[in-house]
Protein backbone atom coordinates (compact mmCIF):
# COMPACT_ATOMS: atom_id res chain seq x y z
CA UNK A 1 0.00 0.00 0.00
CA UNK A 2 1.18 3.57 -1.13
CA UNK A 3 0.99 6.88 1.29
CA UNK A 4 -1.56 8.99 -0.68
CA UNK A 5 -4.45 11.20 1.26
CA UNK A 6 -7.05 10.43 4.31
CA UNK A 7 -10.96 11.05 3.71
CA UNK A 8 -12.12 15.10 2.77
CA UNK A 9 -12.58 17.46 5.53
CA UNK A 10 -13.45 20.16 3.99
CA UNK A 11 -16.18 20.46 5.40
CA UNK A 12 -15.73 19.41 8.97
CA UNK A 13 -13.02 20.62 11.52
CA UNK A 14 -12.13 20.23 15.35
CA UNK A 15 -11.02 22.43 18.15
CA UNK A 16 -6.82 22.09 18.23
CA UNK A 17 -4.73 23.98 20.72
CA UNK A 18 -3.31 26.68 19.35
CA UNK A 19 0.79 26.05 18.98
CA UNK A 20 0.50 22.64 19.17
CA UNK A 21 1.55 19.84 16.61
CA UNK A 22 -1.49 17.66 16.42
CA UNK A 23 -0.92 13.55 14.69
CA UNK A 24 -4.62 12.33 13.78
CA UNK A 25 -5.14 8.65 14.13
CA UNK A 26 -7.45 7.98 11.63
CA UNK A 27 -9.52 4.39 11.45
CA UNK A 28 -11.55 3.26 8.09
CA UNK A 29 -12.85 -0.19 6.59
CA UNK A 30 -10.89 -0.86 2.98
CA UNK A 31 -13.78 -2.88 0.98
CA UNK A 32 -11.42 -3.34 -1.45
CA UNK A 33 -9.37 -5.92 0.85
CA UNK A 34 -10.98 -9.36 0.59
CA UNK A 35 -8.37 -10.98 3.26
CA UNK A 36 -10.58 -13.16 5.90
CA UNK A 37 -8.38 -11.79 8.77
CA UNK A 38 -9.02 -8.16 7.65
CA UNK A 39 -10.08 -5.83 10.68
CA UNK A 40 -9.21 -2.46 9.95
CA UNK A 41 -7.15 0.54 8.08
CA UNK A 42 -5.29 2.95 9.96
CA UNK A 43 -3.88 6.32 8.73
CA UNK A 44 -2.02 8.97 10.71
CA UNK A 45 -1.92 12.52 9.06
CA UNK A 46 -1.22 16.14 10.35
CA UNK A 47 -4.43 17.75 11.82
CA UNK A 48 -6.76 18.27 9.40
CA UNK A 49 -4.22 17.81 6.50
CA UNK A 50 -5.23 15.57 4.03
CA UNK A 51 -1.58 13.65 3.48
CA UNK A 52 -1.14 10.81 5.05
CA UNK A 53 2.17 10.43 7.10
CA UNK A 54 1.59 6.63 8.04
CA UNK A 55 -0.77 3.91 7.51
CA UNK A 56 -1.24 0.15 7.63
CA UNK A 57 -3.95 -2.59 7.17
CA UNK A 58 -4.34 -4.56 10.43
CA UNK A 59 -4.78 -8.10 9.54
CA UNK A 60 -5.00 -10.81 12.00
CA UNK A 61 -2.97 -10.30 15.22
CA UNK A 62 -0.39 -7.49 14.65
CA UNK A 63 1.29 -8.13 18.00
CA UNK A 64 2.46 -11.33 17.35
CA UNK A 65 3.33 -10.35 13.63
CA UNK A 66 5.83 -8.05 11.74
CA UNK A 67 4.26 -5.31 10.81
CA UNK A 68 4.98 -2.27 8.14
CA UNK A 69 4.14 1.19 8.17
CA UNK A 70 4.08 2.88 5.19
CA UNK A 71 4.82 6.92 4.85
CA UNK A 72 4.43 9.34 2.47
CA UNK A 73 7.92 8.92 1.44
CA UNK A 74 7.52 5.79 0.17
CA UNK A 75 10.28 4.71 3.25
CA UNK A 76 8.70 1.88 5.58
CA UNK A 77 8.97 0.90 9.07
CA UNK A 78 8.78 -2.23 10.27
CA UNK A 79 7.24 -3.38 13.69
CA UNK A 80 8.94 -6.46 15.55
CA UNK A 81 7.97 -8.40 18.11
CA UNK A 82 10.37 -9.67 20.82
CA UNK A 83 9.37 -13.18 20.58
CA UNK A 84 6.16 -14.99 19.37
CA UNK A 85 5.22 -16.37 21.92
CA UNK A 86 3.50 -13.78 24.44
CA UNK A 87 5.82 -10.84 23.05
CA UNK A 88 5.88 -7.94 25.85
CA UNK A 89 7.87 -5.86 23.88
CA UNK A 90 8.24 -4.20 19.75
CA UNK A 91 10.72 -2.79 18.50
CA UNK A 92 10.78 -0.21 15.22
CA UNK A 93 13.16 -0.54 12.64
CA UNK A 94 13.73 2.30 9.64
CA UNK A 95 13.98 1.09 5.95
CA UNK A 96 17.92 1.34 6.67
CA UNK A 97 17.30 -1.79 9.42
CA UNK A 98 18.32 0.70 12.26
CA UNK A 99 16.28 0.21 15.71
CA UNK A 100 14.98 3.47 16.42
CA UNK A 101 12.48 2.95 19.04
CA UNK A 102 11.29 0.45 21.48
CA UNK A 103 7.48 -0.22 23.22
CA UNK A 104 7.61 -2.65 25.93
CA UNK A 105 4.43 -3.33 28.05
CA UNK A 106 4.84 -2.53 31.94
CA UNK A 107 3.95 -6.01 32.66
CA UNK A 108 5.20 -6.82 35.90
CA UNK A 109 4.39 -3.40 37.48
CA UNK A 110 0.65 -3.97 36.34
CA UNK A 111 0.82 -7.49 37.61
CA UNK A 112 1.56 -6.23 40.95
CA UNK A 113 -0.41 -3.36 40.85
CA UNK A 114 -3.46 -4.11 38.42
CA UNK A 115 -4.94 -0.07 38.74
CA UNK A 116 -1.42 1.76 38.20
CA UNK A 117 -1.08 4.03 35.46
CA UNK A 118 1.30 3.07 33.89
CA UNK A 119 0.68 1.31 30.42
CA UNK A 120 3.98 1.44 28.30
CA UNK A 121 7.83 2.67 28.52
CA UNK A 122 8.83 3.76 25.25
CA UNK A 123 12.77 4.19 24.71
CA UNK A 124 13.77 6.86 22.08
CA UNK A 125 16.47 4.88 20.77
CA UNK A 126 17.93 7.65 18.12
CA UNK A 127 17.51 10.56 20.93
CA UNK A 128 18.17 8.17 23.83
CA UNK A 129 14.83 9.67 25.55
CA UNK A 130 12.51 7.08 27.80
CA UNK A 131 8.94 7.80 28.04
CA UNK A 132 6.09 6.40 29.95
CA UNK A 133 2.60 6.45 28.82
CA UNK A 134 0.27 7.01 31.20
CA UNK A 135 -3.45 7.12 32.23
CA UNK A 136 -3.47 9.88 34.70
CA UNK A 137 -7.07 10.99 33.64
CA UNK A 138 -9.09 8.07 34.66
CA UNK A 139 -10.11 8.03 38.43
CA UNK A 140 -9.80 4.94 40.53
CA UNK A 141 -12.71 3.79 40.46
CA UNK A 142 -13.18 4.25 36.79
CA UNK A 143 -10.54 1.59 36.20
CA UNK A 144 -12.15 -0.52 38.88
CA UNK A 145 -15.19 -0.48 36.89
CA UNK A 146 -13.51 -0.71 33.24
CA UNK A 147 -14.27 2.80 32.13
CA UNK A 148 -13.06 3.70 28.67
CA UNK A 149 -10.24 5.90 28.55
CA UNK A 150 -10.73 9.50 26.82
CA UNK A 151 -6.93 10.55 27.80
CA UNK A 152 -3.41 9.48 27.89
CA UNK A 153 -0.27 11.31 28.80
CA UNK A 154 3.05 10.71 27.69
CA UNK A 155 5.65 11.53 30.64
CA UNK A 156 9.71 12.14 30.82
CA UNK A 157 11.10 11.54 34.07
CA UNK A 158 7.11 12.58 35.82
CA UNK A 159 6.60 15.38 34.04
CA UNK A 160 4.03 15.43 31.24
CA UNK A 161 5.33 15.94 27.57
CA UNK A 162 2.38 14.66 25.06
CA UNK A 163 -1.07 13.92 25.75
CA UNK A 164 -3.23 11.81 23.29
CA UNK A 165 -7.17 12.79 23.67
CA UNK A 166 -10.48 11.73 21.47
CA UNK A 167 -11.17 15.20 19.70
CA UNK A 168 -14.62 15.80 17.82
CA UNK A 169 -14.85 15.95 14.38
CA UNK A 170 -17.32 18.97 14.09
CA UNK A 171 -19.08 21.28 10.72
CA UNK A 172 -17.35 24.24 9.83
CA UNK A 173 -18.83 27.52 11.47
CA UNK A 174 -20.92 25.33 13.38
CA UNK A 175 -21.07 27.07 17.17
CA UNK A 176 -21.70 25.30 20.42
CA UNK A 177 -25.13 25.55 21.95
CA UNK A 178 -26.17 24.78 25.28
CA UNK A 179 -28.81 22.32 26.38
CA UNK A 180 -29.53 18.15 26.92
CA UNK A 181 -29.59 17.94 23.16
CA UNK A 182 -26.94 19.79 22.01
CA UNK A 183 -24.81 17.57 24.34
CA UNK A 184 -26.48 14.59 23.08
CA UNK A 185 -25.66 15.39 19.98
CA UNK A 186 -21.21 15.62 20.42
CA UNK A 187 -21.90 12.16 21.83
CA UNK A 188 -22.39 10.58 18.55
CA UNK A 189 -20.23 12.33 16.34
CA UNK A 190 -17.38 11.03 15.09
CA UNK A 191 -13.80 11.30 16.65
CA UNK A 192 -10.59 10.68 16.14
CA UNK A 193 -7.66 10.38 19.07
CA UNK A 194 -5.14 13.07 18.55
CA UNK A 195 -1.64 13.14 19.78
CA UNK A 196 -0.84 16.71 21.14
CA UNK A 197 2.89 17.90 21.52
CA UNK A 198 3.47 21.66 22.34
CA UNK A 199 5.42 23.55 19.93
CA UNK A 200 5.63 22.22 16.13
CA UNK A 201 7.39 19.06 16.62
CA UNK A 202 5.50 15.97 17.79
CA UNK A 203 6.69 13.69 20.84
CA UNK A 204 6.42 10.66 18.55
CA UNK A 205 7.13 10.20 14.69
CA UNK A 206 3.61 9.16 12.74
CA UNK A 207 4.44 5.45 12.46
CA UNK A 208 5.56 5.08 16.11
CA UNK A 209 2.45 6.82 17.15
CA UNK A 210 0.44 5.02 14.61
CA UNK A 211 2.05 1.34 16.52
CA UNK A 212 1.56 2.59 19.79
CA UNK A 213 -1.80 3.01 19.11
CA UNK A 214 -2.39 -0.73 17.78
CA UNK A 215 -0.53 -1.44 20.72
CA UNK A 216 -2.36 0.07 23.48
CA UNK A 217 -5.78 -0.98 21.62
CA UNK A 218 -4.65 -4.88 21.30
CA UNK A 219 -3.98 -4.57 24.61
CA UNK A 220 -6.68 -2.71 26.55
CA UNK A 221 -9.42 -3.34 23.71
CA UNK A 222 -11.03 0.21 24.69
CA UNK A 223 -9.34 2.79 22.93
CA UNK A 224 -11.80 2.05 20.20
CA UNK A 225 -8.80 2.41 17.41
Amino acid sequence: MSAGTAEATDELTMDLPANTSALRLIEEKNPDIKHKKYRRSLRVVDGLAPEILSQCDVIGYPLFDVVQYQECNDSQTTMKPNRKIMPNCWRFYNASNQLIYEIQRAFWLRLLNPFSTRYLYLNDKQNKKKFVLEDRDTSFWDRVFGSSVREWTITENGSARATIKRISLKKKGETEKKGFFSKLKKLFRSSNWVLLTPGNSPLLCPSVYLGMMVILHEHTHNTNV
